[in-house]
C-alpha cells in the first residue's frame, strides 16, 4: 500500500514537471487538465479512501499484530503441552507396549486356563458321575451298616450269653477241680547249696504226687532197724525242681478269670523259710512270679473284655501281718489303728487300709515293688533274706456290662506267707519273731483241721492271719495253695510237716458263689438297643 503511495507521490512529481515543461502546452492541455483535475480529484478521493482503508489496515494491522502476540503466546503454550503430551505419549506408548506384552501373556495363560476349564470341567462332569455312583454306594453301605449294627447288636446279646456260658462252665471246671486247691513246688538248689548241703531223695511218679525220703538210711533208736522213711503224698499238681514260672502259673491263670467273673480267689505260699515262697509269688526281673503274672493278666483280659461292652474298676491294696500286728505298706508310718472287721456282704476287711485305683499294669506293678521294699525281712539261719511277715496283696475288681446291666464283684488275694520253721532252729533275737509266726500258722493249721472234720466252730480269730483269709478259707472264695519245700536233708523235717499240712488242706471241700449285681434295667435292652 505505501508503495502504491509512493508511486502516486512520484506520478505527481512527474506531472508537476510536465506541467512546468509543458506550460506551453497547457493551454493546449486544459481540457485534458480539466481531465486530469477531474482525474485528480477521484485520485484525492480514492487517496482519502486509501488513506482511511490504510488507517484502518494500521488498526487491523495492529490487531493482528496483538492476535500474532497472543498467538505467539498460545504457540507457545500450546508447544509446552505438545512436549508434556510427548512425554506422556512416550509414557503411554512404554505403559501401551507393557500392556500389549501383559495382553500377550495373558492371553496365553487365558488360553491354558480355557484349557484347564474344559478339562476341569470333564473332570467335574467325572467326579459328578463318581458322586452320584459313590452316594448310591454310600446309601447301600448305610443300609448294609445299619443291617450290621442291628446284627452287631444281637450278636453282641449272644455273646454275652456264651460268655454267661462260658462262665457258668469255666465255673463247673473250676468246681470239679475244688474250690480249695493245693499245689506242691520243689525248688531247685541255687549257687553253691550242694557243696555243703546233702539232697533229699524226691521222686515225682506222676504230676499230681511226689515221694520223699532221707537219702541216708535212717536207724530206729528203739529197735536199732534201719527204717525207710519215705513219705508219700498227692495234690492237685507237682512241679518238679526244674519247672518254671510259666508252667506254674498256666495253672493258676484260670483262678484270674474266675476272679473277673465275679469270684473270690485267694493265693497263698506256704512253705518254710527258704523253701522258695517269695520266688514263686514275686519272682525277679527276668523270671516274674505270680503276682506280677497275674497283673499283667487281668490288664490283659479286661482289654480283651471290652468288645463285648465290659467295664471293670480296680483298685488295690497292700498290707503285712508282723507280730500280729497289722502294717499298711502303702504307708508304713502311719499311725492308724488298723481293725479286722467282718462284714456279711464283703466279707473281712481292714480298717484305715489304703486302697488305691489302679489304671494300668505298669502302675499296680509300681505300687507292688513299694510296698515289697517296706515289708520286714531280715537274715535267718536259712534264708539271708527272710520275709518275716505275712504280706497279702488284694486286688478289687467291679465289673459292669452295658448290654446286659449286669455286675461283677471279684478280688484276688495274694499272699506270701512268712516262713514256718523251728523254734529250736531260729536265732535268739528273731525268737519272738518266729513265734508270732508260728502261732499264726498253727493257727491256719488249726482252721484248716476245723473245716476238714466240718466242725461248728472254725477259729478263724485265733490269729489276724485267720481273721483276714476267712472269706479265702471257708466261704464264698475259690482258693490256691501252694506249699514250697527245699529239697535238703536239714529241711526234711520241716518240708514233712509242710506236705501233710497241705495234705489236710486239700481235702477241705467249701462252695464259692459268685458275687452277681443287676441294675434296675437288667432284663431290658439299653436304649440303642430298644431304639435298633
Amino acid at each position: 500500500m505505501l508503495f502504491y503511495f509512493d508511486q502516486l507521490d512520484g506520478e505527481v512529481q512527474e506531472l508537476r514537471q510536465v506541467n512546468e515543461t509543458q506550460k506551453g502546452k497547457l493551454q493546449s492541455l486544459e481540457e485534458q487538465e480539466k481531465k486530469w483535475r477531474q482525474e485528480n480529484n477521484d485520485l484525492n478521493t480514492q487517496l482519502t479512501k486509501t488513506r482511511e482503508d490504510y488507517s484502518e489496515l494500521q488498526k487491523r494491522t495492529e490487531a493482528l499484530q496483538e492476535n500474532l502476540e497472543s498467538l505467539e503466546k498460545e504457540k507457545k503454550l500450546w508447544k509446552s503441552e505438545k512436549e508434556n503430551i510427548l512425554s506422556e505419549n512416550t509414557k503411554l506408548t512404554h505403559e501401551l507396549s507393557v500392556t500389549r506384552t501383559d495382553y500377550a501373556n495373558l492371553k496365553l495363560e487365558h488360553e491354558s486356563l480355557e484349557k484347564q476349564c474344559t478339562e476341569n470341567i470333564e473332570r467335574l462332569q467325572q467326579i459328578q458321575q463318581i458322586l452320584q455312583k459313590t452316594e448310591t454306594q454310600v446309601k447301600e453301605l448305610q443300609q448294609k451298616i445299619e443291617d450290621l449294627e442291628t446284627n452287631n447288636w444281637h450278636l453282641k446279646h449272644d455273646l454275652e450269653d456264651q460268655y454267661d456260658l462260658r462262665r457258668q462252665l469255666h465255673n463247673t471246671i473250676q468246681d470239679l477241680k475244688g474250690n480249695i486247691r493245693v499245689f506242691c513246688r520243689v525248688r531247685p538248689p541255687i549257687n553253691n547249696e550242694l557243696d555243703d548241703k546233702e539232697l533229699c531223695a524226691i521222686s515225682f511218679p506222676n504230676e499230681t504226687s511226689l515221694d520223699i525220703r532221707k537219702s541216708r538210711e535212717s536207724v530206729c533208736a528203739i529197735s536199732g532197724r534201719v527204717g525207710d522213711v519215705k513219705q508219700e503224698f498227692s495234690f492237685d499238681k507237682v512241679f518238679s525242681p526244674e519247672a518254671s514260672q510259666v508252667e506254674i502259673f498256666e495253672e493258676l491263670a484260670q483262678l484270674v478269670q474266675s476272679a473277673l467273673d465275679g469270684y473270690h480267689v485267694c493265693v497263698f505260699a506256704y512253705g518254710q523259710t527258704g523253701s522258695g515262697k517269695t520266688h514263686t509269688m514275686q519272682g525277679t526281673p527276668n523270671d516274674r512270679g505270680m503276682i506280677p503274672r497275674t497283673i499283667d493278666l487281668i490288664f490283659e483280659k479286661i482289654e480283651k473284655l471290652k468288645i463285648t461292652e465290659w467295664s471293670y474298676t480296680v483298685t488295690a491294696s497292700f498290707l503285712e501281718i508282723y507280730n500280729e500286728n497289722i502294717r499298711d505298706l502303702l504307708e508304713p508310718n502311719s499311725n492308724y489303728d488298723y481293725e479286722l472287721r467282718y462284714n456279711e456282704g464283703r466279707g473281712v476287711t481292714v480298717t484305715n487300709l489304703k486302697s488305691v485305683p489302679i489304671d494300668s499294669a505298669r502302675m499296680l506293678k509300681a505300687l507292688m515293688e513299694e510296698a515289697n521294699n517296706n515289708r520286714a525281712v531280715a537274715t535267718t539261719d536259712f534264708n539271708k533274706h527272710s520275709s518275716r511277715s505275712h504280706a497279702v496283696t488284694k486286688i478289687h475288681l467291679e465289673g459292669h456290662n452295658n448290654l446286659s446291666r449286669a455286675s461283677y464283684s471279684g478280688s484276688i488275694n495274694l499272699v506270701d506267707l512268712a516262713g514256718s520253721e523251728s523254734a529250736k532252729t531260729s536265732a535268739a533275737e528273731r525268737l519272738n519273731e518266729t513265734k508270732h509266726i508260728n502261732k499264726s500258722l498253727s493257727t491256719l493249721g488249726n482252721v484248716m483241721l476245723a473245716l476238714h472234720n466240718k466242725d461248728s466252730h472254725v477259729p478263724y480269730r485265733n490269729s489276724k492271719l485267720t481273721f483276714l483269709l476267712q472269706s479265702c478259707l471257708g466261704g464264698n472264695s475259690k482258693t490256691l495253695m501252694i506249699v514250697n519245700i527245699a529239697p535238703f536233708e536239714d529241711c526234711f523235717g520241716e518240708s514233712i510237716s509242710s506236705l501233710r499240712f497241705a495234705a489236710k488242706v486239700k481235702e477241705i471241700k467249701t462252695c464259692a458263689k459268685k458275687n452277681k449285681t443287676y441294675g434296675h434295667q437288667a432284663l431290658l435292652p439299653s436304649n440303642g438297643s430298644q431304639k435298633k
